[in-house]
């Protein structure tokens, strides 16, 4: 009767613009900190394997779409090979999803502060811990604010827009500067592609093709266009390159383009950006581990109806790895790169096993 009476009750869904911007958010949040990083692997390379990424992902899309829409469970790969191999293998699944939400958390976190330490001198450990503390509050208190979400989101893309033209135009006026300046790595920019199946019970029907069309799209302009256009203002080394200012690398390109106060903005907009990105990792991790781990964690609160249980074990995982990394992202960044890819593997492997 309670199992009944909770199915009769009606749900608020996510149309394609607050389901775009949870996933989109966090994807578009990751050129904040993907260009940096990719760019120490891959020097006066960089648009390459940001390009190479691009491709892959218009391609796995479909994949993607066939087995979600097939199985419109939240759950991600794990539901998928729930229903297609073994638990043992479905479980294994998991714990990579698990995996990468917990570095993505941390990254923004992480990424977040140090934004915000470009403008305010504050101590990174404590202030990620903090923010992590903070938006686990946020979860509990529920999705259902989703418009916040996109307005953020929408202010990004303009940010991101500004900045890719002024780069540009930048580059035109200065073509003295330097122009000189890995794929694994470059996998960072599409963190939160996966995030969308894990809510896709909380979107309307047909949304969940749409938010994939849209990522990629995003991903495509942002990420390879800002990526290639950055050379065209900063050198790769010396003091004011892209090796020198990696913890908040946009911020140093706003001010060399725009001066001190478009700094300030692409300061702020990182911070809020990514304090967002955090927010999608708790919704993610929610619909992964109401599906995987002992159903008690899965009870709710009566008066948000959020998985309380979840998102505290998630706050403190999240924590632990703040505080053993001292919140250094790139630490964290290989346990997701190395996570994506194999949950990526492992969703193909599905796939072709539901065909057959």
């Amino acid at each position: 009767m309670d199992i009944q009476k909770e199915l009769d009750q009606p749900k608020q869904l996510l149309g394609e613009l607050p389901a775009t911007s949870i996933s989109g958010n966090n994807i578009l949040s990751s050129v904040l900190y993907t260009v940096s990083s990719v760019a120490a692997t891959s020097g006066k390379l960089m648009p390459i394997p940001l390009l190479l990424v691009s491709a892959v992902l218009f391609y796995f899309r479909f994949i993607y779409e066939e087995v979600i829409t097939t199985i419109p469970m939240n759950g991600g790969t794990y539901n998928a090979l729930l229903n297609t191999t073994s638990k043992r293998t479905a479980a294994f699944a998991a714990c990579l999803g698990i995996l990468s939400y917990l570095a993505t958390g941390v990254v923004s976190a992480t990424n977040s502060v140090c934004y915000l330490n470009n403008q305010v001198s504050i101590p990174i450990v404590g202030s990620t811990i903090f923010l992590l503390g903070a938006f686990a509050l946020l979860a509990v208190m529920g999705i259902s604010d989703s418009s916040r979400v996109a307005v953020i989101f929408l202010h990004h893309i303009v940010m991101l827009s500004i900045l890719f033209v002024s780069r540009v135009v930048y580059g035109i006026q200065h073509r003295t500067c330097s122009t000189r300046t890995c794929t694994q790595t470059s996998m960072l920019g599409i963190t939160g592609f996966e995030s969308s199946s894990n809510y896709v019970e909380e979107q309307q029907p047909g949304v969940f093709r749409k938010t994939l069309r849209n990522m990629w799209g995003l991903v495509t302009v942002f990420n390879v266009g800002l990526g290639a256009s950055i050379l065209a203002v900063l050198p790769l080394e010396g003091s004011n390159g892209i090796y020198a200012n990696e913890d908040a690398l946009l911020a140093k390109v706003g001010r060399e383009a725009l001066g001190r106060w478009f700094e300030a903005w692409v300061c702020v907009d990182a911070f809020v950006v990514l304090c967002g990105a955090v927010l999608t990792s708790y919704v993610g991790i929610c619909g992964l581990v109401d599906r995987l781990l002992p159903s008690f964690l899965a009870e709710t609160n009566k008066l948000r109806g959020t998985n309380h249980y979840i998102i505290g074990i998630y706050f403190q995982l999240a924590s632990s790895l703040v505080l053993i990394s001292n919140a250094n992202a790139t630490t964290v960044n290989g346990v997701y790169t190395y996570a994506f890819l194999g949950l990526i593997a492992l969703f193909s492997c599905a796939c072709m096993l539901l065909k057959s």
